[in-house]
């Protein structure tokens, strides 16, 4: 499963490819989902199961699990603004917006 929200990740982020400064500010938040083999967060994974139990296809819900990840990335971009906590994050390399 975790292959296919990278694909579809991947698929949502096409737009932006040719702005190679914006493509890779907007994916490093998502390094987690987009390189780890084995991603432990699975909450992703109720969408899929509500769709699964409606429909009995949760391939339909993967676009919304890969929008939920991109939010969960966003969200953490806000907080390591608001909390200053990384060396690493966005703002600490970047300033702050």
């Amino acid at each position: 499963m975790t292959k296919q929200l990278r694909s579809e990740i991947e698929i949502l982020l096409a737009p932006i490819s040719d702005e190679s400064s914006l493509y890779n500010l907007v994916k490093q938040p998502l390094s987690k989902i987009m390189q780890d083999s084995d991603y432990e967060h699975a909450w992703f994974l109720l969408p899929l199961i509500v769709c699964d139990a409606s429909c009995g296809r949760y391939d339909q819900a993967m676009s919304a699990c890969a929008g939920l990840e991109l939010l969960k990335a966003a969200a953490e971009v806000f907080d390591d603004i608001e909390d200053a906590d990384s060396a690493d994050s966005l703002p600490s390399k970047y300033g702050t917006p």
